[in-house]
């Protein structure tokens, strides 16, 4: 009898602490994904008007930013997602090198939705559970 309480204990406190970590985990992105998505909001206003050098300098802002995030989204999403966003910031930042502003709002679009994507997608709900 003792050793199947041992065993209860082990598992209910190995589940609190998965459910801790996952709870941690998706709020890191949440709060990593909002601060991402203001700098974005802010290179697709400069691009809209094409105010290109301020563009530029919030874009090296945000590459910066997300080689400090980056590691921590690798632990908790897929690479395939962490590639995604490092090649359309790539591409971003050519486009607005190259003043080629419709190309560089559409791929500013693409990357506001993976951004916004993955939050949503690794939370806690009844959808991503089942």
């Amino acid at each position: 009898m003792k050793y199947s309480n041992k065993i209860t204990i082990s598992i209910v406190i190995l589940t609190i602490f998965m459910i801790v970590f996952s709870l941690y985990g998706i709020n890191s992105l949440k709060k990593t994904a909002d601060n991402l998505n203001n700098y974005i909001i802010e290179i697709e206003n400069n691009t809209v008007f094409k105010n290109w050098a301020n563009a530029s300098i919030i874009i090296k802002d945000l590459k910066n930013n997300w080689v400090k995030e980056r590691s921590t989204w690798a632990i908790l999403i897929d690479h395939n997602e962490i590639d995604n966003i490092d090649i359309s910031i790539e591409k971003i930042s050519k486009y607005i090198e190259t003043k080629n502003n419709s190309l560089a709002l559409v791929e500013i679009a693409t990357l506001k939705l993976y951004i916004k994507h993955i939050p949503e997608k690794e939370s806690l709900n009844l959808t991503n559970i089942l």
